[in-house]
């Protein structure tokens, strides 16, 4: 009986050796409604692997969350790489033993369509193998293979509010509430904190009144947003047939931003407070960041009541992080 209870004991043990290994022990993934795209499995194989040979590394992507996402791809850096021309055989090099370019390291994914309710998600699958680098007799070292995961994304989000003129209100008795906005999955969430309905206190003085309404925009996900500016550097170096690379240095300058929109809708426009395009590129600062619209109503006579279907749109790039390890042992010269 203790025989079998060791064995029982052993076998639970190995299967759960063998899936921290597919894992790659990347980060702990988003809750559902912040997911986007996780990690399946980061891996290598053989691990460990003879020194001077081989090695296959695998890795695989799927979109949990609710918006296609677009130009997937994934930088593989930290360990040692043959570069500059070189073949220095202590480092790794690409499967013909030579130079590994920022292209060799880089794992394209292109689009990652979102799940629906007919469909799941579908993940895919890439792969890249090097070779390990030559080590002494008896040596045996533990690589660890970080990578940062890049791709487009976006959050959609909506409510209703409804807007009337100080003569409705007072004559409704005052009602109050507040909005509340509806966000699709993904690590980029919006909130509004207006009372509602928006009372327009000055329409008979004026056939154009304004209100400002405004957005909080928090990161809850587990990654960097990045947005491009009109003005910044481009965060894409090129595009090759496989598919984009992105600057990592640009990415950098740009870590933290969010492009952000209110959809106008009938009469109202929506303009941001401190810009003349009807997108703004938010700074988030500790998590979070706020920007303010002017709410511009168009009106004809002296009284107002509607309920407005509030849209906003997030537009960003997001970058997470993964990792994996790679033990080389060195073998007989």
């Amino acid at each position: 009986m203790r025989i079998d209870q060791n064995r029982t004991v052993l076998a639970i043990m190995f299967f759960a050796v063998i899936v921290s290994g597919c894992t790659g022990g990347g980060n702990q993934e988003e809750t559902s409604s912040t997911a986007s795209v996780q990690v399946n499995e980061f891996s290598a194989f053989p691990n460990p692997t003879p020194s001077g040979q081989k090695t296959r590394f695998r890795m695989q992507l799927v979109n949990q969350g609710d918006a296609e996402a677009r130009n997937v791809s994934v930088r593989l850096y930290n360990p040692p790489f043959a570069d500059n021309g070189t073949t220095d055989t202590k480092t790794w090099r690409d499967g013909s033993t030579g130079n590994v370019s920022i292209e060799d390291r880089t794992l394209f994914f292109d689009t990652l369509s979102a799940p629906s309710d007919q469909t799941p998600a579908v993940p895919k699958t890439r792969t890249r193998t090097y070779t390990a680098p030559e080590l002494d007799q008896g040596r045996t070292i533990s690589y660890d293979w970080n990578a940062y995961m890049m791709f487009e994304y976006q959050t959609d989000a909506n409510t209703e509010i409804q807007i009337m003129g100080g003569e409705q209100y007072r004559e409704q008795g005052s009602p109050s509430g507040s909005a509340s906005l509806e966000n699709s999955r993904g690590p980029i969430k919006m909130e509004v904190r207006t009372p509602t309905p928006i009372v327009f206190y000055d329409v008979n003085r004026n056939n154009n009144p304004e209100r400002q309404l405004c957005v909080i925009i928090r990161n809850q996900g587990n990654g960097i947003p990045f947005a491009e500016e009109p003005s910044s550097n481009n965060i894409y170096m090129n595009r090759s047939d496989t598919g984009y690379t992105y600057n990592l240095s640009a990415v950098q300058e740009q870590e933290n931003k969010v492009n952000v929109r209110i959809e106008d809708i009938g009469n109202v426009d929506f303009e941001p407070f401190d810009s003349s395009n009807d997108q703004k590129t938010v700074d988030i600062l500790s998590g979070k960041g706020v920007q303010c619209w002017d709410m511009k109503v168009d009106v004809s006579g002296s009284s107002i009541q509607t309920t407005v279907p509030l849209s906003l749109e997030a537009v960003y790039n997001y970058r997470k992080s993964t990792k994996t390890t790679a033990t080389v042992e060195g073998r007989r010269q």
